[in-house]
């Protein structure tokens, strides 16, 4: 065996063979055709179409692919973490994102394919059945991952009909309703039951059993806003009921039963005849003094129309007076008027600078939330007195007289993308500047390249047009410090990314 095939170079090898394959045998497609993409580059990439597949329910509409995708990923962090050739690594998160991108075109065919049953599952879901009715919903969502294996393995027609499906979610789905609403009043009639509640109030159980039983027919003809009313209906007669009972109770517990059952009841109606402003006849209980009830009531009323009309004779006379007065408070509104006027253009003022100081909360909100992307002396974000954010690269330095960008720059401009972030729509300016050691010719040429090079980084990182993000050197003649010493040189050399809001 040549000595050259190293262990890892096999591996890439047949790592290439296995996309190869997959593509040839038409199971997926390629997602990334940038072979140059990083190794950093892709895993967001692959983490961000993963939380997208969430949403998607690629794991339930796409399982096997789905299930591939994971295996992918997980090979790749275990590369990772093993420090294994990039290539390597590039591949296996290449093939990840190619089979999420496989498992997104077979969902939305099953989406096509199983609308309906979805649809009837999302009822079912949204009515708890999946807690209130879980036998029924396991076999509904039996039915439903046999069928989308099948569909994923052999194509839609290969999977059963969808009508089973949807009859088992809509069976669940009214099992979880009829729990919900019959069952609450149920325990109510059966909890009255066990005190007596056909012995001693057999009307009030047979209307609330019958309201049971005009809710069941109702929810029988998915009539289900009318089984609600009919259940409530049964809870209310029930609660009724457990009220009426220990009404008895009490009274049955009492040296005098009769006495606490009955007086109470009579007392409230000399109450209610008192607050008519009348009272009963002694002589007689109970029923008997409903007519006298009624009458002092038709007197109240009448009592109260009268009364009525002379407010309204009152009203009448004010609303003479008013007018009167109208005709004096017509200069009255015309002041007024005029302050109001006032009034509108000091909201004006207030109103502009309440925005305008909504304006620089939100803007120093987001100055800290772009500050929060750096570590510590990396860049600090800053207003400036013309109204631009400056955000200053502290952490990249040039060495002398150098201008590309290495790892650490990439690195720290990565960061500065994030901060950028907070600012969309803003307009984007790279400043180079220097010291003056090496000439002013030469620094103006130097600040320019390097803010060249950090506005094509940004530029292609950013997915900008080419010439969005403007670059600009001033070389020496713009130092924020003087150039008197190693530390404040140091401060003098930097690149200033300028956000001029919108």
């Amino acid at each position: 065996m040549n000595s050259s095939l190293s262990l890892p170079r096999i591996l890439s090898a047949l790592c290439l063979l296995g996309v190869l394959a997959a593509s040839l045998a038409g199971q997926t497609q390629p997602a990334v055709s940038d072979d140059s993409a990083s190794v950093a580059d892709l895993r967001e990439r692959l983490e961000q179409a993963f939380a997208v597949s969430a949403l998607e329910e690629l794991d339930l509409l796409a399982p096997r692919q789905y299930n591939r995708a994971c295996d992918s990923r997980d090979t790749a962090r275990k590369l990772i973490e093993d420090n294994r050739e990039e290539n390597l690594i590039r591949l296996t998160l290449l093939r990840a994102l190619d089979e999420l991108e496989a498992a997104r075109r077979t969902a939305a065919a099953a989406r096509q394919t199983f609308g309906d049953a979805l649809i009837e599952r999302d009822a079912a879901f949204d009515a708890r059945a999946d807690s209130l009715s879980p036998a029924s919903w396991k076999r509904a969502e039996d039915l439903l991952h046999s069928a989308l294996r099948k569909s994923e393995q052999r194509g839609p027609a290969a999977a059963a009909h969808d009508d089973d499906i949807i009859g088992t979610y809509r069976a669940a789905r009214l099992e979880a309703i009829r729990s919900t609403i019959l069952d609450p009043a149920r325990h109510l009639i059966e909890q009255a039951e066990r005190r007596g509640a056909e012995k001693q109030f057999p009307g009030l159980l047979m209307r609330a059993t019958q309201a049971i039983g005009r809710a069941e027919a109702a929810l029988a003809q998915g009539k289900t806003d009318e089984a609600q009313v009919e259940a409530e209906t049964a809870a209310a007669t029930a609660r009724r009921m457990q009220a009426l009972l220990a009404l008895v109770e009490a009274a049955q517990r009492s040296k005098t039963p009769w006495e606490a059952a009955l007086l109470p009841y009579e007392d409230l109606l000399d109450e209610l005849a008192a607050a008519l402003h009348g009272e009963l006849d002694s002589g007689t209980c109970g029923v008997a003094h409903h007519e006298r009830l009624f009458a002092l009531l038709d007197a109240r009323f009448d009592s109260l129309q009268t009364r009525a009309a002379d407010q309204q004779i009152m009203l009448t006379e004010l609303e003479s007076s008013l007018a009167d007065a109208q005709t004096g408070l017509a200069d009255a509104q015309n002041r007024i008027r005029e302050l109001e006027n006032r009034v509108v253009t000091v909201e004006d003022q207030r109103a502009s600078a309440r925005v305008a100081l909504q304006t620089q909360a939100e803007t120093a909100d987001r100055i800290a939330r772009a500050q929060d992307a750096f570590k510590p002396g990396e860049a600090v974000v800053l207003p400036s007195p013309d109204g631009t954010i400056i955000v200053r690269l502290q952490g990249l330095q040039f060495a002398a007289g150098a201008s590309a960008l290495t790892k650490a720059h990439r690195s720290l401009l990565d960061h500065a993308m994030v901060a950028l972030a907070q600012f969309p729509g803003a307009k984007l300016r790279v400043e180079g500047h220097t010291d003056t050691g090496g000439g002013a010719d030469a620094n103006q040429k130097l600040s320019e390249t390097r803010a060249q090079q950090v506005a094509d980084y940004l530029t292609q990182k950013m997915k900008k047009p080419a010439g969005e993000i403007e670059s600009v050197g001033f070389g020496e003649s713009r130092p924020l410090v003087a150039n008197d010493g190693a530390e404040n040189r140091q401060r003098n050399r930097r690149i200033d990314l300028v956000l001029v809001l919108p």
